[in-house]
């Protein structure tokens, strides 16, 4: 999900044992940095260096002077954390699924307009999301009110899509502080002791867990991993329609091929 890491581990495993970037430069080096110091780097110098030898065996093109800085001022920032908060500010982080229960879906499917159902639904994941990562975030949501409208594919003007955010306030489904520096939102319909009622395991694009929710049939692209719809029952789809021209145009290619 936009503005969230939520496979560290498979990131240090990919980068450390494969040399393999599965992710971008900065969420790779800001998990190498607990690796490392989890490990018993407590050097800036020695984090810093080993991180570098990490990345560029990943990395033909990455430069070293580029995140130098970088490194050593975070690496700072996490050792002080540790120091005050112990292991827990090493942990590096692993969602694997998120629950979403019956009386939470009840609370969203209870409001009147798709678009801010959509909304909602999205607003419950992330929370929940930060709630994994964080037990004691009691609900505040760790993202933007811009990556919260694109995670629930509603087109149009910001400030109309704002305006549907702040409908959800005004029926008191969420909290947004008057007095905030920054964009800060606190979900107020985490139920959690109700049954379970869906699980999200794919957090590439997970609205449309709500879409399938309201009968829809979605899954994913054999190839590629892209949600597709599927639309007839004799014969599904495997492969979205740029995997399946791909696949065509190489089928075609080497009929072509054979007969010459």
């Amino acid at each position: 999900m936009r503005g969230m890491v939520l496979n560290e581990l498979n990131i240090v495993h990919s980068a450390v044992v494969d040399n393999v970037l599965i992710d971008s430069d900065l969420n790779t080096i800001n998990a190498l940095i607990k690796y490392y110091i989890k490990l018993g780097e407590t050097d800036i110098v020695g984090i810093t260096e080993k991180i570098s030898v990490t990345m560029e065996q990943c990395s033909s093109g990455y430069v070293r002077a580029n995140y130098k800085e970088y490194i050593e001022k975070k690496s700072k920032a996490v050792i002080k954390s540790y120091k005050k908060y112990g292991n827990d500010a090493l942990e590096l982080i692993q969602v694997d699924k998120v629950v979403i229960t019956k009386k939470e879906l009840e609370e969203i499917d209870a409001i009147n307009d798709k678009k801010i159902r959509k909304l909602a639904f999205v607003i419950l994941i992330y929370a929940k999301l930060q709630l994994i990562i964080n037990p004691n975030s009691k609900g505040w949501l760790n993202t933007t009110s811009s990556n919260i409208i694109k995670e629930a594919k509603i087109n149009g003007k910001l400030t109309d899509n704002l305006f549907l955010m702040h409908e959800l306030y005004k029926s008191e489904y969420i909290y947004v502080p008057i007095n905030a520096k920054k964009t800060s939102i606190r979900c107020d319909y985490i139920y959690e002791d109700s049954e379970v009622a869906i699980e999200i395991t794919e957090f590439n694009e997970p609205i449309h867990y709500y879409y399938m929710h309201l009968g829809q049939k979605w899954k994913k692209c054999l190839e590629c991993g892209k949600w597709i719809k599927v639309r007839t029952k004799t014969k599904p789809q495997k492969y979205c329609k740029d995997c399946r021209r791909k696949m065509d145009a190489k089928i075609s290619a080497k009929a072509y091929h054979n007969n010459k």
